[in-house]
């Protein structure tokens, strides 16, 4: 998915404009931003992450394959500033905002560490800002921000960006019902349709079954 993916995504990207500037000010925030797979939380992270202006962004990714490698994540997230070790406080230099993605995915001594160190953020210019599907328990009490399919409208606005030849309204609306829109399903789904299918050529298109990754629901009380 690529910025334009952010169609509509208003409250949510004020909640992290909100964020952002309450760090510039020196005061430390953390957040969750929950959400199916295919939602735009990473996206919604790219988009924080070019608000950064004055700040320094350090970010980590959840890695399914590293999960039983303790602190990986953190070593991760931390490596680029371990230059800076000496002087311990990094953040006295400029405001800090983590950006961890995949928060389900991260090993456990990394998101308990993370976790507790979210919780104690007061007077710190440091954001900590996790992307995840369901959330782990060591991020249990922290703010969160759903990321929900998006509206009807917005819907169809991002599946018209996404096709050059013509689209049924009827298929179109079939897309949309069937994605619930979920932004990656709009894009993906398309995918497997033949010009002629989405120009209503010939007959509607029999609903097509979204891979497990994609498809709304997906992964939620699991990794992956």
């Amino acid at each position: 998915m690529s910025a334009r993916t952010l169609v509509d995504r208003l409250g949510e990207r004020a909640a992290l404009g909100r964020l952002i500037e309450a760090v510039r000010a020196g005061q430390g925030r953390a957040l969750v931003v929950r959400g199916d797979p295919g939602a735009g939380k990473t996206v919604l992270l790219e988009y924080l992450a070019g608000r950064g202006r004055g700040c320094r962004v350090a970010r980590a990714a959840g890695v399914q394959s590293e999960m039983e490698l303790a602190f990986a994540g953190l070593h991760q997230l931390c490596a680029p500033m371990l230059s800076r070790a000496e002087a311990l406080e990094v953040a006295a230099e400029r405001p800090v905002v983590c950006l961890v993605d995949d928060e389900q995915w991260l090993d456990r001594a990394s998101a308990q560490t993370l976790g507790f160190a979210a919780r104690r953020l007061a007077a710190d210019p440091v954001g900590l800002v996790f992307a995840a599907r369901e959330p782990g328990p060591d991020l249990a009490g922290l703010p969160e921000l759903d990321v929900a399919g998006l509206g009807e409208e917005d819907a169809r606005a991002l599946l018209d960006s996404a096709l050059t030849g013509p689209l049924d309204e009827r298929v179109r609306d079939l897309i949309v019902a069937e994605t619930q829109g979920n932004p990656l399903a709009l894009l993906e789904l398309p995918r497997g349709l033949t010009p002629a299918q989405l120009a209503g050529g010939f007959g509607l298109p029999a609903a097509t079954p979204l891979t497990g990754g994609v498809a709304p629901g997906a992964g939620r009380g699991r990794a992956g």
